[in-house]
């Protein structure tokens, strides 16, 4: 499996699953591996014709009749231009087409080679969304991102009603499919957006029913705040687990919040969570989602807007706020596994003492100095995170004793660009609160013009965590073990952080030991409108970090 064959006998399942019957198919030698993967399938109901012109207008006229998704398969280049004329009358008239064009290896594209045009976003202007395809199979990962891709494309037709095109390159020969069997399907369901009135979700009911082993994860957003009392509830009477980080947002206790540190411990001794309802955007911890995506036959429902697959095992998508589905939950009495909230409650006490030991005898780094700022932090205050090591550290520092404040990263697309002007524009929006930047060095010499903004804001306070670089190569595999590393990842650069920050008018402190830190720690939340540079060892700070987890390892 995995050495380059075609894909489309699971593209032809996973339709035959979602109820696609009608499939018009142009003839064609590129596009042999879909006509076979169809009509050797005797679920399908296949016609052929020839033009291909012709060919989008009948399929838009099954569609339109059947109210349902009709499939059009075509071969490479000019064929395919020919299918645009009936696709823009779909688009207009909302009718639902899957468009799957066969293409030519993209070494070939205009290489002046037969029907070897450019066809990738050909149709953008009259179809609600188009893919591009490798139609081999070499990794596991392309056959999870083959099967995303067509539950997604399918989903996204039939709900907002229009055409949508899959373009897949295939290689010769073209005549040779696998069999279905020998994969292991994934089919996404989805529900339609209901109001607070009528919301119910069965399937989801009975899922968590029928196991009790699940998770309830709650992933970087700013979340109303009507959840967080309902959530509480499910926590306290109904021993749900639910995990979330920082970039959460939720005021609640007796969650896992520190589940990275968790997962260090011998995972062969946790029970697996047979079901996750996934609710929010990124999850920064990576160790999380490997661990996740690890995990045989784990049914995943995402609550949201979205359709994503980070865990790789989407099984149904609930497009509702997540209190709508969390008051779902409390009011059908779903209860958790007793035995497994314990285990996992206990894992995450047990996790957060050791670190509070650790910290007792951690010499000052990045940990030491992260951990000191933010217990020294109080009040309504909005912290901003930068990426790479200041959010993982983020993540890591979540179990201290804490008000509950707001977190924002640029998570998005975890970028160090980007993370002061991001705070800038937080604080001159919010005059009334307070906001804290705590970024890497790199971050802010990255993002100093952000300084340069007019009337930058006196509600904004700086805080530079200057470990030297890109520290987060020495804490990450690979990286941290080449010799290449000081000079061509690391990045150090001499740059005189006083010098800047009095140059934009900024006050400056610096910390280089836990003494200095100290002294910043005792009157920080009375400081605004300046840079606080904490200069830490890169070496001993990675050092520290690292020692940290095989303390875990060590004592569990």
């Amino acid at each position: 499996m995995f050495r380059g064959e075609k894909n489309t006998p699971v593209i032809a399942a996973i339709c035959q699953a979602h109820g696609l019957e009608e499939v018009i198919i142009c003839p064609g030698s590129r596009s042999a591996p879909l006509t076979l993967a169809f009509v050797r399938n005797s679920y399908f109901q296949c016609r052929t014709v020839i033009d291909e012109r012709s060919a989008g207008y009948v399929a838009l006229g099954i569609a339109q009749q059947k109210k349902k998704p009709v499939i059009i398969v075509c071969t490479s280049g000019t064929a395919a231009l020919n299918l645009s004329p009936a696709l823009a009358e779909a688009y207009y008239q909302q009718v639902s087409l899957l468009v799957l064009t066969a293409d030519r290896p993209e070494a070939w594209i205009d290489q002046l080679d037969g029907q070897a045009i450019q066809q990738k976003h050909i149709y953008d202007r009259f179809i609600l969304r188009s893919w591009h395809l490798n139609g081999e199979l070499y990794h596991p990962d392309d056959l999870w991102h083959t099967q995303r891709v067509i539950n997604e494309a399918i989903l996204l037709s039939s709900n907002k009603l229009g055409p949508v095109h899959i373009n897949l390159a295939f290689r010769e020969p073209l005549y040779l499919l696998p069999n279905v069997n020998d994969y292991s399907l994934q089919i996404i369901q989805n529900l339609p957006n209901h109001d607070a009135v009528s919301f119910s979700h069965p399937k989801l009911e009975a899922i968590l029913r029928e196991t009790g082993k699940f998770w309830l994860i709650f992933a970087q957003d700013v979340y109303d705040v009507s959840l967080s009392p309902i959530l509480q509830q499910g926590i306290d009477q109904l021993k749900w687990t639910v995990v979330h980080e920082s970039l959460s947002n939720l005021p609640i206790s007796g969650s896992i919040k520190n589940m990275n540190e968790v997962l260090s411990f011998d995972l062969m001794a946790h029970p697996a969570p047979e079901a996750i309802v996934y609710f929010g955007k990124q999850i920064v911890s990576k160790k999380l989602k490997h661990y996740l995506r690890n995990i045989r036959n784990l049914q995943v429902i995402q609550v949201g807007e979205l359709l994503a697959d980070p865990l790789q095992h989407l099984h149904t998508c609930i497009h509702a706020p997540a209190h709508q589905v969390v008051q779902f939950m409390l009011k059908n009495n779903i209860v958790g596994n007793l035995d497994f909230y314990n285990h996992w409650k206990y894992a995450s006490k047990k996790a957060a003492q050791l670190f509070f030991d650790f910290l007792t005898h951690a010499p000052y780094s990045d940990l030491t100095a992260i951990a000191h700022l933010r217990k020294s932090l109080s009040g309504d205050i909005v912290v901003h995170w930068g990426n790479s090591t200041p959010v993982r550290y983020a993540q890591l520092t979540e179990n201290l004793s804490l008000p509950f404040q707001i977190h924002h990263c640029n998570r998005g697309t975890s970028g160090i660009d980007g993370s002061i002007s991001n705070a800038v524009g937080h604080a001159l929006a919010n005059p009334e609160r307070k906001h804290v930047a705590i970024v890497g060095d790199l971050s802010f010499q990255y993002d100093c013009n952000a300084l340069w903004i007019k009337d930058f804001p006196d509600n904004l306070l700086i805080i530079v965590i200057n470990n030297s670089g890109g520290n987060i190569f020495r804490l990450i595999d690979g990286s941290s073990q080449i010799p290449e590393l000081e000079p061509w990842f690391e990045t150090r650069r001499k740059l005189n952080f006083q010098n800047l920050s009095t140059h934009f008018g900024l006050t400056y402190y610096q910390c280089t030991s836990l003494k200095d830190l100290e002294m910043i720690c005792a009157k920080l939340n009375q400081l605004s409108h300046c840079v606080i540079e904490v200069v830490t060892d890169p070496v001993l700070s990675s050092q520290v970090f690292k020692e940290f987890y095989q303390y875990l390892r060590q004592n569990t």
